[in-house]
């Protein structure tokens, strides 16, 4: 069974009617994908449609959205305040959908970041395996613990010439934590401290932190995994837009250029089934509390 559910109902950021299962299938590890969703760019805004729109080195811009503060763009004033209009009404558009489509979470989803994403994957070249995106992974921050958080996405591909977003998905969140926990190591002591304490997180990495880190990490390093284990190719189409919670939902980009993305935060335990959490399965693989220790 395809990990896609499709809602080709919706044509609009505010749908006036939505299925009653959204969390449920989003909490089962399913990517929810929504073909006539477009975000449109009127004929001035085209403008931002150039890699050269991010600064020299940079992949993404970074818009964010709690203090409306945007990075990561070039030096032309005219594109960076398009652009700046651009995604202050994206991350206003995917918040009220998501409340919309969502509406068991919705008093509890927390905005995190937009990004812009101008930059082709085809051909990039990563600056280690750690960071190379075209291998599979669960999304895990180095300098941003999530603690008791979700990472919920939301995406839309607003390429011009109609090409798609190439992903590709592996196997579900409890497989794949029974396949590698037993590979991730513990913390050095006192490391986790000392790295608040000098700023290197932006909080206290917890345990839970520290081994979905590992596993991310773990992941992209082994070549035979990524080899062998089976993958579901998605072809995200031009026009379309998706979510899915990153951090459970196994994932690569192979392929695409020209999206808009939102980042949400939820509680696990504001979930429907919190024991489907990453938090959860991951531990009943270690004795260790992971979220007090």
């Amino acid at each position: 069974m395809s990990i896609i559910q499709r809602l080709d109902t919706i044509t609009s950021w505010q749908p006036e009617h939505t299925p009653d299962n959204s969390e449920t299938s989003l909490e089962q590890g399913h990517v929810i994908y929504c073909p006539n969703l477009h975000f449109s760019l009127s004929d001035d805004e085209q403008r931002i449609i150039t890699p050269t729109v991010v600064a020299k080195n940079r992949k993404n811009a970074s818009y964010n959205p709690n203090n409306d503060k945007l990075s990561g763009v070039c030096d032309n004033t005219e594109l960076q305040h398009t652009l700046h209009t651009v995604m202050k009404r994206f991350a206003r558009s995917a918040e009220r959908f998501a409340h919309r489509l969502l509406p068991h979470y919705a008093e509890q989803l927390s905005l995190g970041r937009t990004s812009f994403r101008p930059v082709e994957i085809d051909g990039r070249e990563a600056p280690s395996i750690r960071k190379d995106d075209k291998r599979l992974h669960v999304d895990a921050f180095p300098s941003t613990p999530m603690q008791d958080k979700r990472i919920l996405r939301l995406f839309c591909n607003v390429n011009p010439e109609g090409k798609p977003r190439c992903w590709r998905t592996g196997e579900p969140f409890n497989q794949l934590a029974e396949r590698f926990a037993k590979k991730l190591k513990a913390p050095f002591p006192g490391l986790r401290r000392v790295s608040q304490l000098l700023g290197i997180t932006r909080r206290y990495q917890t345990l839970y932190d520290h081994y979905m880190l590992a596993l991310h990490h773990t992941m992209k390093e082994d070549t035979a995994y990524q080899n062998s284990i089976a993958q579901e190719p998605l072809a995200l189409a031009a026009g379309a837009t998706w979510l899915c919670f990153t951090d459970s939902v196994s994932h690569a980009v192979d392929s695409g250029q020209y999206l808009f993305e939102q980042t949400f935060y939820l509680s696990y335990t504001n979930m429907q089934n919190p024991a489907l959490s990453p938090q959860a399965i991951l531990q009943t693989h270690f004795k260790d509390d992971l979220l007090t220790t």
